[in-house]
């Protein structure tokens, strides 16, 4: 009897080691496995042919692009070698308004020599978020607040310059500020 209690004991420790882990997943898992799900049948392109080189072709043909912030920020990166921008305004902006706040970005990734545009949702309960998106592809792992966005703009328009060279979309980056 001893013994089959602590078989019983072994075996649980091995379960809780390797079970799956419920924890919430991140924007970017989220996209990704919305992709994977919906273009699964599609067996021509491998999971990384899905998931980067042909993402955008993936989400127009499977998924299509939602009329909302995100969707229209996705859509955008897509289009051109350029950042979209999901912008949800919320009551914690104080003093500024949201197009304050667009123009801010604006300038910023304008001033590394990119262009983006901003999609914005003006009535956003919950608090402000951005989502910055590459080629329909989320570099954030989820929306953060205006203020910690502004900080991840330098890294995120390098990621970007080298996304855009590394896939031929433009062969050499242009050095001035680019107007938004």
């Amino acid at each position: 009897m001893k013994n089959f209690k602590w078989i019983g004991v072994v075996l649980g420790m091995i379960l809780m080691i390797f079970a799956p882990q419920s924890q919430a997943q991140d924007l970017q898992a989220l996209l990704n496995a919305q992709v994977t799900k919906a273009a699964k049948h599609d067996t021509r392109l491998s999971r990384m042919e899905k998931l980067f080189e042909k993402r955008c072709e993936m989400i127009e043909k499977y998924l299509g692009f939602k009329d909302d912030p995100m969707g229209k920020a996705m859509e955008y990166s897509c289009q051109e070698p350029q950042i979209g921008i999901a912008f949800y305004a919320g009551p914690d902006l104080g003093d500024y308004p949201p197009s304050h706040i667009e123009r801010v970005f604006l300038d910023r990734i304008g001033d590394e020599g990119l262009k983006a545009k901003v999609f914005t949702d003006l009535k956003h309960e919950h608090g402000s978020n951005v989502v910055f998106f590459i080629n329909g592809e989320t570099y954030l792992k989820d929306p953060v607040d205006p203020v910690k966005a502004l900080e991840q703009v330098k890294y995120l328009v390098a990621e970007a310059k080298l996304i855009f060279i590394s896939r031929k979309q433009v062969d050499v980056w242009p050095q001035e500020k680019v107007i938004n």
